[in-house]
């Protein structure tokens, strides 16, 4: 397990809500946990002209389909397929410096919009609210006002 710096682009006057915030972290984990659990089974491969993006979407959706939610918890699964948060800077802008699998991070990032910075592996994620909607839609379900 590595550690790597998630920046967090938006409003810095604008304070952020703490239930935008679980919420985003909630999905951002469930991409996690998908992408992790589909490199730990061995299903996890590109088709040819496959981006990352899409092959993430399938991944995330092809594991265990009948038990896989993304808007239910299960806490053993989630232990299992977990990142670790070594620390938060709510600073301008919001920082969090994230411990676990590099490629399903990778994955989670990208499924919610953001970009990957290679010089220093650095994860730029665009505001709370679009990465919210970019997971939902990742795991298929209907955006949200936001």
């Amino acid at each position: 397990m590595e550690s790597f710096k998630l920046v967090v682009s938006g409003d810095d006057s604008a304070p952020m809500g703490g239930t935008d915030l679980i919420e985003f972290l909630w999905f951002f984990h469930k991409a996690y946990a998908g992408y992790a659990a589909a490199v730990e089974n061995g299903q996890l491969y590109m088709m040819m002209n496959e981006d990352l993006e899409s092959s993430g979407v399938r991944a995330i959706r092809s594991i265990e389909p009948d038990h896989f939610d993304a808007l239910v918890f299960d806490s053993e699964r989630e232990r299992r397929y977990e990142f670790k948060i070594q620390s938060i800077n709510k600073n301008s802008p919001f920082e969090m410096v994230l411990v676990g699998m590099p490629i399903a991070l990778t994955a989670a990032v990208i499924l919610s919009g953001g970009k990957v910075k290679v010089k220093g592996v650095e994860f730029e994620l665009p505001p709370i609210g679009k990465g919210i909607l970019a997971l939902r839609k990742a795991f298929g379900l209907p955006p949200k006002d936001y």
